[in-house]
């Protein structure tokens, strides 16, 4: 009963013309996916690296689905080849390291746990915490990045938003601070709860004098000092 629907099922599809199934390997003219014709152990591995590779498979299931005449939506063909890759991947397993019959009941051997157990966990181990030791405090590569210059302006805003600089200079002298101003800065920063390395800390010394002059004109000056009576 199950034959005859099939034929007549097969038969009404040759008769609208829908396409045939080019997927299954028995056939004479099988043009399905080349990585998944025959579940041998190497292309089982080069599937697992295609699957890995970040948007290769989606990319090939998109260019796949916008050429093949199909009924299928997009997101109902991503099923179809999810399910496709997932029973190729179950075959090859079944057929290349299912256990042999002597071996079945038996636990996993302890190497191959820590071959692949353990060396997981340290890479995902590194990749989590990777990051966070190239950018802190404890990595010996890091060196810290002395200043060599520094310029520092102070100016006034009015209450039309306009900023009038009243004062310019750079710092004529970079240096590291003295045994006692350095423990005094560090005593400080602790009192604050900040902790600083000795590398860190540097002396600025500028001129109590402007570099420039302020090239105000008097109206300005006298709207500048209303704005600041109010």
């Amino acid at each position: 009963l199950l034959k005859a629907v099939y034929l007549v099922l097969s038969g009404r599809q040759l008769g609208e013309g829908y396409p045939l199934y080019r997927g299954d390997p028995s056939c004479g003219d099988f043009k399905g996916e080349w990585l998944t014709r025959r579940p041998t152990a190497g292309r089982y591995w080069l599937y697992v690296v295609f699957r890995a590779t970040p948007f290769l498979w989606e990319l090939r299931m998109l260019s796949d689905w916008a050429a093949t005449p199909t009924t299928l939506w997009l997101r109902d063909w991503q099923k179809l080849e999810a399910l496709h890759g997932a029973l190729f991947k179950a075959q090859c397993e079944w057929r290349n390291f299912r256990p042999k019959p002597d071996q079945r009941g038996r636990p996993i051997a302890r190497v191959a746990k820590v071959c692949q157990g353990c060396n997981l966990l340290l890479l995902l181990l590194l990749l989590i915490l990777g990051p966070l030791y190239l950018f802190s405090d404890a990595n010996l590569a890091l060196i810290a990045q002395p200043v060599t210059s520094a310029q520092v302006s102070v100016g006034l805003k009015d209450a039309w938003g306009r900023t009038h600089v009243l004062y310019t200079a750079s710092a004529y002298s970079v240096a590291s601070p003295q045994s006692a101003e350095l423990r005094r800065l560090l005593r400080e920063a602790r009192s604050l709860g900040h902790t600083f390395d000795e590398r860190q800390l540097q002396r600025l010394i500028f001129s109590s004098h402007a570099s420039t002059l302020w090239d105000a004109s008097p109206p300005e000056r006298e709207m500048l000092a209303q704005s600041l009576n109010c």
